[in-house]
């Protein structure tokens, strides 16, 4: 699998920089977002390997996940939420999101997901993750990518995490949130969440 990796630019306060290409100037303020876009036959073979991944877990979702199902989406994730509000119309309102969260998706957590239907499709799988090529444009410090030497003294880089960019790490990445325990009134879409409880603090359910 072989990632055509650049950056673009995010900037809060300025509209006509947020989303620009990188070119090798940041302002004050701003950092830069990494895009990973897959070459054509890469983006074949991930599109196939979501589908089928997919097609195997399709029944094992968790009912409050939104994201990466089919018949489900924003909307879906709108109506349950007004429902529960409904019924609970005197309770907290938390929205969050996880930081980073496909660089902190521990890829052994998904293999002994996958392994649970197909030890085949795990392997295949952790094959496709580990040997994931970069095409840098340009490179810069980034949280995925850690930065070193080889042995022989040529430049050496490790992911961390699920790539950027597959269409299937954000399956992967949701089918990894199975080995939690959801707490009542969450309602997730892929790494984006709201929950709705009584406490006046955001439950831990992650690790």
């Amino acid at each position: 699998m072989v990632l055509k990796r650049f950056y673009v630019i995010k900037n809060k306060v300025n509209k006509d920089r947020n989303g620009s290409l990188f070119t090798g100037k940041l302002f004050k303020g701003e950092k830069l977002r990494p895009i990973g876009s897959p070459l054509i036959p890469s983006r074949v073979i991930s599109r196939s390997l979501t589908d089928l991944t997919y097609a195997i877990f399709w029944d094992t979702f968790m009912s409050n996940q939104h994201g990466c199902r089919r018949a489900r989406g924003v909307h879906t994730a709108i109506y349950d939420i007004v429902s529960y509000l409904r019924k609970h119309p005197d309770y907290i309102i938390f929205e969050f999101d996880f930081k980073s969260f496909f660089n902190y998706v521990r890829p052994s957590r998904v293999y002994q997901v996958l392994r649970r239907r197909s030890a085949l499709l795990s392997g295949l799988i952790s094959r496709i993750i580990c040997n994931t090529k970069y095409d840098f444009v340009k490179i810069a410090k980034e949280e995925e990518l850690i930065f070193g030497l080889s042995k022989t003294n040529m430049p050496m880089f490790m992911r961390r995490g699920l790539p950027q960019g597959l269409s299937l790490s954000p399956l992967l990445a949701t089918l990894a949130l199975e080995f939690t325990q959801m707490p009542k009134g969450l309602f997730m879409y892929v790494d984006d969440g709201i929950y709705i409880g009584k406490e006046s603090s955001l439950p831990a359910f992650y690790d």
